[in-house]
């Protein structure tokens, strides 16, 4: 079975994930970063102490440049904001157009699935998406969204990653795939890597990631500069729980059932685990104009249900400065 894997930061957990089920896999990047994967491979980090190392070969293989192959599944792993790289695009439009199922890591969901559950207006859109205009022509039935529990990060170079907490994918339900595909991927058998797919018929499921991040990721910010997500949660626990469970008002009121989300006691151990700033606080801090904006998605799901979020929208205020500051370069 053929893989595509599009981004070689966090996608390289899913492609170690793929690697692990037997799947051949192709790693779409930069040309920068296909030259390292092919000469070297990757190498995952997980546990204590353990280290498993992907070589390239025949079933693995990084390209930097669109083809059009027969692949089984494709694992979308970038930023928001890069679906507006010409070849990213291209290569989107080539996997809708050819019917193959898109798993999608990115932390806020893409625009056709959040239309499953509530239509947003095409001036919601825009002012949540950055590719609200190129999500347009995507087709919904073959978006699987995931809830990412997984962390990863790299310590120097990118292809050699830290596995800081392991988990499930958690996604929408595999429909539209295979079956003989969405077996391989609920497969553990043989499997050393703590990463695993599970999928749902519940469409919520795999929103659950959406208060950890609205307690955590998006509140990497002190007056000193950057702070892990662990002190985000930590600093306030009773102010962190409060921004959660406004979160999960939010899923709720748009169909979400309690039992489809993590408990906020539960988050709070395993952010004690999560000892680095978020891959978009560290965005923003780099001068990055724009972002994943899953703060303004909440916020606008809470408006069209009529749940008050000031909490979120005291986030929303403070990631609209930071990224006004970005661009004014002050």
């Amino acid at each position: 079975m053929k893989a595509l894997v599009i981004g070689a930061n966090y996608g390289l957990a899913g492609a170690a994930a793929l690697l692990e089920r037997g799947f051949s896999v192709d790693v779409f990047c930069t040309s920068a970063e296909a030259f390292v994967l092919n000469s070297d491979g990757f190498s995952i980090n997980y546990g204590k102490n353990q280290r498993k190392s992907f070589y390239p070969g025949k079933n693995l293989r990084s390209i930097s440049v669109p083809n059009e192959k027969p692949y089984d599944v494709c694992i979308l792993a970038v930023q928001e904001p890069s679906i507006n790289h010409e070849n990213i695009l291209s290569f989107l439009t080539f996997l809708m157009d050819s019917k193959i199922p898109i798993i999608s890591f990115m932390n806020i969901p893409l625009l056709p699935f959040i239309n499953r559950i509530i239509r947003l207006s095409p001036r919601d859109a825009h002012y949540i998406y950055v590719t609200a205009q190129q999500q347009q022509n995507f087709c919904p039935e073959l978006i699987i969204n995931s809830s990412p529990e997984p962390q990863v990060f790299a310590a120097s170079n990118f292809n050699n990653i830290y596995l800081r907490l392991g988990g499930n994918f958690r996604c929408s339900e595999f429909v539209t795939m295979s079956r003989a595909t969405a077996e391989r991927l609920r497969s553990n058998e043989n499997c050393d890597i703590p990463l695993y797919f599970k999928d749902y018929e519940n469409l919520h499921v795999s929103l659950s990631k959406l208060p950890m991040l609205l307690a955590g990721n998006y509140r990497c910010f002190s007056k000193s500069g950057l702070q892990s997500i662990k002190e985000a949660v930590n600093e306030n626990i009773e102010l962190s729980a409060v921004i959660y469970e406004e979160v999960v008002s939010v899923l709720k009121s748009h169909g979400g059932q309690r039992r489809t989300i993590i408990p906020f006691r539960s988050y709070l151990k395993a952010s004690r685990n999560l000892d680095a700033p978020s891959s978009v606080a560290k965005a923003i801090k780099s001068g990055r104009h724009e972002i994943e904006r899953s703060d303004r998605l909440v916020q606008r799901l809470g408006s069209a249900s009529g749940v008050p979020t000031p909490h979120v929208d005291a986030i929303v205020a403070r990631i609209d400065d930071e990224l006004t500051k970005n661009q004014s370069g002050s």
